[in-house]
């Protein structure tokens, strides 16, 4: 086994391998069953290993003058041979128990057909905490099980209903994968009692909240402030404001954080109601509403703001997101924009990992270590069963604003992507010059919530072979005059549905031309 570093990112800051992670790393030298032993080899630096080539070719011209390679100024940090000898001699870290109490758990255990709340006991008698955690854990335990009882999220069985050892049960009407996993997954629930669920904002509004009881990755967030500073140096470099000035211009900024007043008010409302909150703080941030806004896909967004390094942490984040926005708002909260919202990060998942959609809903459905209790067999993904009509408004309505957004970039290869191959009736040109139509009595196209509205795209024909979909060009001075009627093909496979757009007309409203 060849080790090319010794060190490695964490999603936060470098640094040197731990001993455990190191042995275990290095565990896996050789075949098991095939070699008695295994080798590890540690590769010294880059900078190392050009300098060493550099003072052999020294040695041949002794009279020519080299310069020294330097280590990387950014995410390096220095090993050598002694770090390589005290890793393989050193013992690993001690284990450290990381055992939690949170309303995730509280609600698993309480689902399974025994007493719950006894078996909750026995999980912290029989947990590896000191004598005082447990005291702790025990009382946590207490304070969210009364907090969920509050929130009617569980109730207690009445005598006469009792079929089995269980005293209470999680509320029959939550959808049945709900889940609590985030700590602050009960004031979500509690501030979106603030929000009115009518208006167009509301998806974006209720996905904001989602990612304010995540944990921050922090590596996005500093690309992000990156941009905020050097969209703001631009602007104050064209005020011509001083060098020191701007400075300190620059130390007020933030990354983006919509709603951030509202957050914060709600949740110091609702801390003070409910103390057991202790250091678990909220965190206002837009990453997946950025993406959602721009319609990004999950390589534009990595390229956009550099983010190879922390592929893994953006993906982690969205997944968390699809989480939250599947299994923690309920059902009632959900109107048919939000499902839209939460089709569109499914498929993003879907695109870039596709094992790790089907393996949460495999996850989900089974009931391991309930002596009786049946397996259930994995679900298919959504694409795989059959659609119904609101699934394929859906895919419409999300296919026909991936049309949108590209008009309004004049992103052609996209546009003549998404349409019929062959269909040679739309080209570059074409598109050029419908547009140059358009921004003569437009500013541009507006791609906010008002366009992914419902009401500017309209479908018929659902059920039939014909199904068209016509969708308005929605401009700031809201003319609305302008739309694009497509004729929607549905191609449907083993694999994943395919919608087949074929574009009739993109031009004014009433214009037979």
């Amino acid at each position: 086994m060849l080790l090319t570093k010794l060190c490695k990112y964490d999603g936060q800051k470098t640094g040197i391998l731990s001993a455990r992670d190191f042995h275990q790393i290095s565990g896996r030298a050789g075949r098991k069953g095939f070699d008695t032993q295994g080798f590890v080899i540690s590769q010294a630096p880059e900078h190392v290993i050009e300098n060493r080539k550099l003072e052999q070719k020294a040695k041949l011209n002794p009279k020519k003058k080299y310069v020294k390679a330097k280590p990387p100024e950014k995410g390096f940090i220095a090993w050598n041979e002694e770090t390589f000898q005290n890793l393989v001699k050193a013992a690993p870290e001690k284990l450290r128990s990381s055992f939690q109490i949170n309303h995730g758990l509280i609600l698993n255990v309480l689902s399974q057909r025994a007493d719950g709340c006894s078996t909750m006991k026995r999980l912290i008698r029989h947990s590896h905490e000191s004598d005082s955690a447990k005291i702790h854990h025990r009382k946590r335990a207490f304070q969210l099980f009364r907090a969920l009882v509050d929130k009617k999220i569980v109730e207690f069985i009445p005598k006469e209903e009792q079929l089995d050892d269980r005293k209470v049960r999680v509320n029959i009407d939550l959808q049945e994968d709900f889940s609590l996993d985030q700590a602050l997954s009960l004031y979500l629930l509690d501030a979106l009692n603030h929000l009115d669920p009518f208006i167009p904002e509301y998806p974006y509004q209720l996905l904001t909240l989602v990612e304010s009881i995540l944990e921050s990755p922090t590596v996005i967030l500093h690309r992000q402030l990156d941009m905020v500073k050097r969209d703001k140096i631009a602007e104050l470099k064209m005020q011509g404001m001083d060098y020191d000035d701007r400075l300190n211009e620059l130390e007020k900024l933030e990354h983006p954080k919509p709603m951030a007043d509202f957050i914060y008010s709600t949740f110091n409302d609702y801390s003070a109601k409910h103390p057991w909150i202790g250091q678990d703080n909220i965190r206002p941030k837009s990453i997946a509403r950025d993406i959602y806004e721009r319609y990004c896909s999950f390589g534009d967004y990595i390229r956009e703001y550099g983010l190879e390094r922390a592929e893994g942490v953006l993906l982690r984040y969205v997944s968390d997101v699809y989480r939250v926005l599947s299994q923690t708002i309920p059902d009632i909260l959900k109107n048919d924009a939000v499902d839209e919202m939460i089709l569109f990060f499914e498929t993003m998942l879907k695109t870039t990992d596709s094992s790790l959609v089907s393996e949460w809903k495999r996850l989900s459905d089974l009931q391991e270590g309930v002596e009786g209790a049946p397996i259930a067999e994995t679900p298919a993904l959504p694409s795989q069963t059959p659609l119904d009509a609101k699934c394929i408004t859906i895919l419409i309505r999300n296919t026909v604003f991936q049309f949108l957004k590209a008009l309004a970039a004049r992103d052609y290869e996209t546009l003549l992507a998404l349409l019929t191959e062959g269909d040679e009736k739309w080209m570059a040109e074409k598109f050029e010059a419908c547009l140059a139509v358009y921004y003569q009595d437009h500013s541009h196209i507006a791609l906010g919530p008002d366009a992914r509205s419902p009401k500017n795209t309209r479908i018929t024909g659902l059920g039939t072979e014909k199904i068209t979909a016509e969708l308005m060009l929605t401009d700031p001075d809201q003319h609305n005059d302008w739309h694009a009627v497509f004729e929607v093909r549905l191609a449907l496979s083993e694999e994943e549905p395919k919608l087949i757009l074929v574009l009739d007309k993109l031009g004014p409203i009433g214009d037979t031309h």
